[in-house]
């Protein structure tokens, strides 16, 4: 059983590996919680333990992209130690990633981003990390057809490297990733 955070106990079921998430924030909190997409953003769903010098909890999660946040005493949190973080302030993670993005160069760039069919074409986009000769991202896309663009310094760009792309209502080209049943990892 779990609660639903309103006082209801709601039968619940797992299935697979649970992904743990680890806040090292707010030691003296009397409560924790961890919400995001994955629960509907509901704030007072998942209680997070004390492990006296941080906040643990395990959900199962499906192969995906979410969003998150904690919410400590009913205030919402980002976690800055995170490796990902949206424009917005909610933390991004990746369950079983099947697709790296690799913008090569642009090392005079400050800030580059990925926005597409896989995150609902968030005007902030996910961010990449600089990594030696470009700019990467593991993220998991669904099977089939996913349009995407890179928003370089606030301007939105097609993947020059990538030789497949179509035309958009902005008269300029979205870049195309086809993924099949037996693509793997990155």
């Amino acid at each position: 059983k779990l609660d639903d955070g309103m006082g209801n106990q709601n039968s619940y079921m797992e299935f697979g590996d649970p992904t743990t998430f680890r806040y090292a924030g707010h030691p003296d909190a009397d409560k924790v919680y961890l919400s995001g997409e994955f629960n509907g953003w509901n704030y007072a769903e998942l209680l997070m333990k004390s492990e006296g010098d941080a906040w643990v909890t395990d959900f199962v999660l499906a192969p995906g992209n979410y969003e998150y946040r904690y919410v400590a005493d009913g205030e919402w949190l980002t976690d800055m130690n995170a490796p990902y973080i949206a424009t917005d302030g909610n933390n991004i993670m990746c369950v079983e990633p099947n697709h790296r993005f690799f913008l090569e160069g642009l090392g005079k760039a400050n800030n580059v981003r990925v926005s597409g069919d896989f995150n609902g074409w968030n005007t902030s986009g996910y961010p990449l990390k600089k990594v030696d000769g470009g700019w990467m991202l593991d993220v998991f896309l669904p099977m089939g057809k996913t349009r995407y663009r890179f928003i370089v310094d606030g301007e939105w760009m097609h993947d020059y490297a990538n030789p497949w792309y179509e035309h958009n209502e902005f008269n300029s080209k979205n870049s195309v990733v086809w993924k099949g049943p037996d693509d793997v990892a990155p």
